[in-house]
């Protein structure tokens, strides 16, 4: 177990050795070592031939990445949203004034509930007016007291009135 312990600990410290040297990096004893390595050990040979491919696959695509072009249709694109988006706030802003100014000259704004349900049957516009000293239907008079004839007039002569006077 301790073997193969070392063993990945001497291909990291390879590794990193070998990527110090590719980036210059190394003092002039670990250039002697690595230049050593890469003459006699077909496995540091391949792992640099990796890390050069590598190394150049990275340096290619950064080429292609930040060409004058493409930043162009980067910028272009970008403003190309920032446009869209300023269009489209300045066209809910005037929709919300266009309602706002309709509302206004048809009245709902002005009387919110008042005109919104009610739907006018006639074109023309009588007015209606009331006399506050007369009323508008008769009101009956309330009965006196001494106008109320008395129970024996109006009920029929049926000798009841006898009796009941006999109960008393």
């Amino acid at each position: 177990m301790s073997q193969h312990r070392d063993l990945d600990v001497m291909k990291r410290d390879r590794f990193e050795l070998l990527s110090a040297y590719l980036d210059g990096e190394v003092s002039p004893e670990e250039r002697r070592l690595v230049i050593s390595w890469l003459a006699e050990d077909p496995e540091t040979q391949c792992l640099y031939q990796r890390l050069l491919q590598l190394r150049h696959g990275f340096r290619g695509l950064c080429r292609e990445q930040w060409q004058s072009e493409t930043s162009q249709y980067t910028a272009a694109a970008v403003i190309g949203k920032l446009n869209q988006r300023f269009r489209l706030t300045c066209m809910a802003g005037m929709t919300a004034v266009a309602v706002a100014v309709i509302g206004v000259f048809s009245g709902t704004l002005t009387y919110p509930m008042g005109r919104l349900g009610m739907v006018q049957s006639s074109t023309t516009r009588e007015n209606l007016e009331i006399a506050l000293d007369q009323p508008p239907i008769t009101i009956p008079k309330p009965a006196m007291m001494s106008d109320v004839a008395p129970m024996d007039s109006v009920l029929p002569d049926t000798g009841a009135s006898g009796l009941l006077e006999q109960a008393l």
